[in-house]
């Protein structure tokens, strides 16, 4: 009943769910007290970092209550009930003092009555978590396991650095020098695809660009609006091919892992259509199906 529970709760409910499989399924792999089976909690735990900081920055921050996961509690590197308590950049920075996040979020404390950067935390942020992911797999793997997981975690930049490079030139004009700060610092495959967005002078010219890349194949028509819906696509579709083919369960475990993600991305999707009343056709253009 939509009128007896908060749509927090609901999305809340179903990320326990992902996470109860997640941890049913590590159990059949020996190595799963190595630091790299804590990558999804490391997402998780960032990712509630920038759910609260964009709270912050909305002036919104009574309805982050409702916005963890039950498992992310047990797994957190920093006392999570205190957190959601911040009200303030000040006060969050307080309360992370001592951990490597309290580190990187000093860089961007606003002075005075400035507003802090909220793009250049997320982007501080989710450099550490790469650059954390990338140097474990290094550490704890190797052959083909290792550039598989590499593989697959350069696919995530990508996507991310592909919609923010879209975003930025076609919706808000930025130059070819800002956007490349508001991306993620990292050479990866779709390079020369991202370089090409950020040269495009009009929209025609961007879609012809992506039209021509290994995302052209994940487009449909009108929905040259929604950059992520493709980028998921290619995601979802790369993902199930290692699901088919990987003979190294830690890379299978990933894939998996990326499906659950965007089965879950579709329900919140499917909820807030519905809650909205959105016409069916239009709330199809937001899956990845």
């Amino acid at each position: 009943d939509e009128g007896t529970i908060h749509r927090g709760q609901l999305e809340n409910l179903l990320r326990n769910e992902k996470f109860r499989i997640y941890e049913r399924i590590i159990q059949y792999d020996a190595r799963r007290d190595g630091d790299f089976y804590h990558y999804i909690y490391l997402r998780e735990e960032i990712d509630q970092l920038i759910n609260l900081l964009m709270y912050l920055s909305g002036g919104c921050d009574g309805e982050y209550f409702y916005r963890y996961s039950d498992y992310l509690k047990k797994h957190c590197t920093y006392d999570l009930d205190r957190v959601v308590l911040a009200r303030s950049f000040d006060q969050l920075l307080e309360i992370l003092a001592g951990t490597q996040y309290a580190k990187i979020l000093e860089k961007d404390r606003p002075e005075g009555e400035d507003r802090f950067d909220l793009a250049a935390c997320e982007r501080n942020l989710n450099t550490y978590y790469y650059r954390s992911l990338l140097d474990t797999i290094d550490k704890e793997f190797s052959g083909e396991t290792r550039r598989a997981l590499h593989r697959l975690f350069l696919e995530r930049i990508d996507a991310e650095n592909i919609a923010g490079a879209y975003r930025l030139r076609r919706f808000f004009k930025n130059t070819p020098d800002s956007i490349r700060l508001n991306l993620l610092p990292f050479e990866t495959p779709s390079r020369k695809l991202i370089d090409d967005i950020i040269a495009s002078g009009t929209p025609a010219e961007l879609e012809q660009v992506l039209r021509h890349s290994q995302l052209g194949e994940m487009m449909e028509e009108g929905d040259i609006q929604f950059i992520e819906n493709i980028t998921h696509r290619l995601r979802n579709h790369l993902s199930k091919r290692y699901i088919w083919y990987s003979s190294h369960p830690p890379v299978v475990m990933v894939a998996l892992m990326t499906q659950l993600d965007l089965e879950l991305e579709n329900l919140i999707n499917i909820i807030e259509s519905i809650r909205y009343g959105l016409d069916p056709a239009e709330m199809k253009k937001l899956l990845v199906i």
